[in-house]
């Protein structure tokens, strides 16, 4: 797993915070739309923390486990 201190997009919104997320391989991606729904997931947690703490450090720490069969 790997983290950036204040990423860009801490520094854009005045807030300081960490990114942490799993080493991918290549090809080893997520399908798009599951993708797309994190992004917009993490998109909107950030915009609440600007909005409702301001200058608050922030983390987001996304994991990755391995799927089941039942």
């Amino acid at each position: 797993m790997s983290a950036r201190s204040s990423p860009a997009w801490a520094r854009a919104s005045g807030m300081t915070g960490t990114l942490e997320q799993p080493d991918v391989a290549a090809g080893d991606g997520l399908p798009a739309m599951t993708g797309h729904a994190l992004h917009r997931v993490v998109q909107e947690s950030l915009t609440n923390a600007a909005k409702h703490a301001p200058g608050a450090a922030v983390r987001v720490r996304i994991t990755r486990e391995p799927r089941s069969r039942r």
